[in-house]
């Protein structure tokens, strides 16, 4: 035998996952994790269009299961796509005007909420550091001595 070290065989992680068998990886195929689940696409044939998800987004608004939706006025298809293609819906805020793009297949209104809160935040400022022109403090009389 010589001095050199010899070369071990190639044992990949996919070799080593295929070689045994895990009782996991046949539930995997059957039923998505629930880590997945969020991320994963809906099967062929339950998507909705575009048109159906804005009539659902309006329904869902109209209903204000969540007090966010009462903040914005009734949502609207965007010209926006999301990673997937599909248009993204619009929630046109009620103070400022500003659209908050929101993505068909996703139901959280934290986005909603954040915007609302630092839109309110904004106007509360506003009205607080520069009064109307024109009010003046009113002008208090002192009770006359002579009653």
């Amino acid at each position: 035998m010589s001095g050199r070290k010899q070369k071990r065989p190639n044992t990949s992680i996919e070799s080593s996952v295929a070689s045994s068998p895990n009782p996991r990886s046949t539930q995997k195929d059957t039923e998505p994790d629930e880590s997945e689940s969020a991320t994963a696409e809906p099967p062929p044939g339950t998507t909705l269009t575009d048109p159906e998800e804005l009539e659902k987004a309006q329904k869902i608004a109209a209903n204000a299961i969540s007090a966010s939706y009462k903040s914005y006025l009734t949502p609207k298809l965007s010209n926006q796509v999301d990673k997937h293609g599909r248009r993204m819906i619009a929630y046109p805020c009620k103070i400022c005007g500003t659209k908050i793009n929101r993505p068909t297949g996703d139901s959280s209104c934290s986005n909603l909420i954040k915007h609302a809160a630092n839109c309110l935040r904004k106007q509360n400022k506003k009205s607080t550091v520069k009064p109307p022109s024109g009010t003046h403090k009113p002008v208090l009389h002192k009770p006359s001595k002579d009653s």
